[in-house]
């Protein structure tokens, strides 16, 4: 029987002293892979499985499932998606460890054949060079003095452009980014911030169902209850046991990441709290900030009748959609996922049910879509284009507005995306 997938966000405190890990975070990050969301998902996940169950081994449909979002039944033979990848990655890794990575201790690789990495030690048998022994230094000559004195002031004048320069570079990078201001003004307002992890069992629970439960019902947590209707035992069983487990998507681990990242930069105390253990109150008192979709998140419920593109699944037909309750010229009435090609994803940015603090929604059609906003929402350039769209003076704050995404699925690396429709809330 196949080992369950990797847990990444229960390893972060088990893995965050192995060097190995610490080394494939690293190449994650590079230059080689950081336009390469999926190449990153796929080069981390294998490598907590590596590293968390070094007896087992890890199979081409279990990756397909845990990174690419492919049922736990897909045909590998037919979809190729991980051989296509894992050949990227093999040769991102090899070039990076030739290049940006040529000073690391440690070599990661994915032998041909295999999809966990091995690490290797560095060897190095090059003569460290030793400094030699300075010569004494010749008696100062009486007409060296003027020269010296000389060079000596135009050091000291060297040296403070020098340091006045430095001054106004770490005074420049002192001042708030587009991102840093964008997030200071949503979240540094002395309210507690909670970034709420989706329920990824949830989503496969629904499906189980065949239906989509309603908040009140996620809310009692019948889950034995509301799986009676499942006329096949087996199933009743699964549905049941998914319920049992917290499990989330590698995508969201690493958006809470990401957004961990800028929150301590901008001095912004987060906490992570699992959608299922999160508290209905807390949308009143608190700023959060809800991502992956309505399935997997139902507290998205209580903000979507304030949003112009609301989310829906089809579950007869399996596939989510937008739908745009009030179309502008030019614009679509219903926006549905077409996998692998295209998807969609709504950014809003609204007050929290109290008025008081502020709710950042990052919901796609899809993980790869959800992503898009996750990326927008972190980057000094799209900030830039947003408060281009919303015709912002420099310095003015960003007032609550929906941002609607088109993402192009049919690349390997982060989804492209572009701006579909803009719609102002108000005042922020």
């Amino acid at each position: 029987m196949a080992t369950e997938p990797v847990k990444p966000a229960g390893s972060a405190e088990i893995l965050t002293g192995d060097p190995r890990w610490q080394l494939a975070k690293r190449v994650a990050s590079s230059v080689k892979l950081r336009r390469s969301r999926r190449l990153q998902r796929l080069l981390l996940f294998t490598t907590e499985w590596a590293l968390l169950h070094p007896q087992d081994t890890l199979h081409e449909q279990e990756i397909g499932a845990a990174v690419f979002e492919r049922s736990n039944e897909y045909d590998t033979s037919e979809d190729t998606i991980v051989r296509v990848h894992m050949f990227q990655l093999r040769k991102r890794l090899k070039e990076y460890f030739e290049t940006e990575g040529a000073g690391e201790p440690m070599v990661l690789e994915i032998p041909r054949g295999a999809y966990t990495p091995e690490f290797t030690v560095r060897t190095t048998s090059e003569p460290v060079a030793v400094p030699i022994a300075a010569e004494p230094a010749a008696p100062a000559k009486p007409w060296l003095s003027p020269v010296r004195r000389w060079i000596a002031a135009l050091t000291i004048l060297v040296a403070g452009i020098g340091l006045g320069w430095l001054m106004r570079s770490r005074a420049a990078e002192a001042r708030p980014n587009p991102v840093d201001s964008f997030w200071i003004q949503m979240f540094r307002n002395r309210l507690p911030t909670e970034v709420v992890v989706a329920d990824s069992s949830l989503s496969l629970y629904q499906e189980m169902l065949e239906r989509n439960i309603t908040l009140p019902e996620y809310q009692a947590r019948q889950w034995s209850l509301l799986a009676q209707p499942i006329a096949d035992p087996a199933r009743r069983s699964m549905a049941q046991m998914a319920m049992v487990h917290h499990y989330t998507s590698f995508s969201e681990t690493l958006a809470a990441h990401n957004i961990g990242v800028i929150a301590a930069r901008d001095n912004i105390g987060l906490n992570l709290v699992f959608a299922r253990d999160f508290e209905a109150r807390d949308l009143e008192n608190k700023n959060i900030i809800l991502g992956g979709n309505m399935r997997a998140d139902p507290w998205m419920r209580f903000f979507e009748d304030r949003l112009n593109f609301q989310y829906g699944y089809d579950d007869e037909h399996h596939f989510g959609y937008f739908r745009n309750m009030k179309p502008r010229p030019g614009e679509e009435a219903l926006y549905r996922v077409q996998w692998d090609r295209r998807g969609y994803c709504r950014v809003a940015y609204v007050p929290n049910l109290n008025n008081i603090g502020s709710v950042l929604i990052l919901e796609g059609t899809d993980l790869s879509s959800a992503e898009a906003g996750q990326e927008l929402v972190t980057s000094n350039e799209w900030i830039s284009q947003l408060r281009d769209r919303l015709s912002l003076a420099k310095g003015a704050r960003i007032p609550y507005f929906e941002l609607f995404l088109k993402t192009d699925l049919a690349v390997d690396s982060a989804p492209r995306f572009e701006i579909v429709a803009v719609r102002i809330h108000g005042k922020g």
